[in-house]
């Protein structure tokens, strides 16, 4: 009986077999939290080039532009993993300027989605546009 549990044969494949999902759970989750930082920032300057094109564009065409500069920002980033849901531009009348609101928000999908939800990731930007 002695023998039998001083026997240490094959204890390196039972740990292993224990701390591998651990290990694998860690490191994707590891990435996935450095990618959506990475769409973080790149949903803050579509937001806030979008307020800024809004800002220099025509009366008429205010949100269409904004609108599209927030979607050249984001494809031009190649942030697969974030999906707009939402693209909202409003114009507050504000003496002697209007401003040009931009908010940004969508899902970052993980690459452990049996166990981490989507994130929700938004952001606002503001520009002043000169009264015409």
């Amino acid at each position: 009986m002695k023998k039998i549990l001083k026997n240490e044969r094959g204890s390196e494949v039972i740990e292993f077999v224990i701390l591998f999902p651990i290990l694998v759970f860690l490191i994707f989750g590891a990435i996935t939290f450095f990618l959506a930082t990475y769409s973080k920032i790149i949903i803050a300057d579509a937001a806030r080039e979008g307020a800024r094109a809004g800002a220099l564009a025509a009366s008429d065409s205010i949100e269409s532009t904004a609108r599209d500069k927030v979607r050249e920002v984001i494809d031009g980033a190649a942030v697969n993993a974030f999906e707009i849901t939402e693209i909202y531009v409003a114009v507050e009348d504000d003496e002697p300027y209007d401003v040009v609101n931009v908010k940004v928000t969508g899902t970052h999908s993980s690459l452990v989605p049996a166990i981490v939800k989507p994130l929700t990731i938004s952001s606002t930007g503001v520009f002043k546009r000169e009264k015409r």
